[in-house]
């Protein structure tokens, strides 16, 4: 099986790449010219150098492979341009890229649970509700997605939204631990958190199932560890057992964390670096409910989720400790 795959370079991507490394598949990662690569896949794949912004790239990236995972994307920006610039627009122009030289492929596309948006306390997000993003990035997403769902007669497509991955070489559910490190668990208000997760070989297996599994062109499937969510309690609770410390519960005001965000946004507009302390972030935050189903999954591709929210932060802290991200 010959793939390609964008977005090689991070967290997911790693992930991917070495989980198809050890099933034998022949892999291009595409890339741009000074993109960090993976000493231990340097010489295991083949390297594309391209931009989402370069059709003849992408071109020459689609022609003759049988899957493409699409992965590259931005997950932090300062406003909607930005986002849709690499998300959006990148994405139309791989799909552009495939019309001309490789209708016969699968592109598989990650998405995010930030396209559909926030649930409900009383409903629990599935894939046939009307999607309603409330970011900057959420709003991007949804827009590839279209992109994508407007040629599934042309090219075969699958969607995947994951809720909150984990896992070793994440960066962002590594301030879970670090919080927990410093015994702290903060309440943004008085109102109880839930939150999907998903342990990133766990999503890794429902990517695969969706590369191996004949369904109809479009289908969209959400991605977690179960259907119910997680409070943030309990995550909270979790990640400092997985640390063996204690933590103790710290009430911040919604109206704090917003002129937080709002200065910290202020500060990337001058430094031009990005940050998730951000107002798009805040944006999802201040919803109490990301909760969603893999049901769909689970009848479709028979996914089944391996790790329960205690063993994958049991070994997500034992990689971060080894690395010495936290101590």
């Amino acid at each position: 099986m010959r793939v390609l795959i964008t977005g090689a370079t991070g967290f997911i991507g790693y992930h991917l790449v070495k989980h198809l490394l050890s099933l034998g598949w022949e892999i291009n990662c595409f890339v741009r010219k000074n993109s960090y690569r993976e000493p231990e896949f340097i010489k295991r794949v083949s390297w594309i150098v391209g931009d989402l912004n370069n059709i003849n790239s992408l071109k020459q990236a689609c022609s003759q492979v049988d899957i493409i995972f699409h992965l590259a994307g931005k997950i932090k920006a300062s406003n909607l341009e930005e986002f849709i610039k690499t998300n959006t627009k990148g994405t139309e122009n791989l799909i552009q890229a495939i019309l001309q030289t490789n209708r016969n492929v699968h592109l598989i596309y990650i998405s995010s649970l930030a396209a559909s948006g926030p649930s409900d306390k009383f409903h629990i997000k599935k894939e046939s509700d009307n999607a309603d993003p409330v970011s900057s990035y959420g709003k991007s997403k949804l827009l590839a997605e279209e992109a994508i769902l407007k040629h599934k007669n042309d090219f075969r497509c699958t969607i995947i939204r994951p809720s909150i991955v984990y896992g070793s070489k994440d960066k962002e559910t590594l301030q879970f631990f670090k919080l927990a490190r410093f015994h702290l668990n903060p309440h943004l208000g008085v109102t109880k958190r839930h939150l999907s997760m998903i342990y990133v070989n766990d999503l890794i297996q429902l990517i695969l199932k969706a590369a191996s599994t004949k369904t109809r062109s479009g289908e969209i499937f959400f991605a977690t560890d179960n259907d119910n969510g997680h409070t943030w309690n309990n995550i909270m609770k979790t990640a400092a057992k997985s640390l063996n410390t204690h933590i103790f519960p710290v009430f911040v005001p919604k109206f704090l964390i917003k002129i937080v965000f709002y200065f910290s946004n202020i500060k990337t507009k001058f430094s031009k670096k990005s940050t998730m302390l951000n107002i798009d972030k805040y944006n999802e935050i201040k919803y109490p409910y990301w909760v969603c189903s893999s049901d769909k999954a689970k009848r479709i591709l028979n996914f089944r989720p391996k790790y329960s929210l205690e063993e994958g932060f049991i070994k997500t802290a034992k990689w971060y400790k080894k690395m010495g991200w936290i101590k």
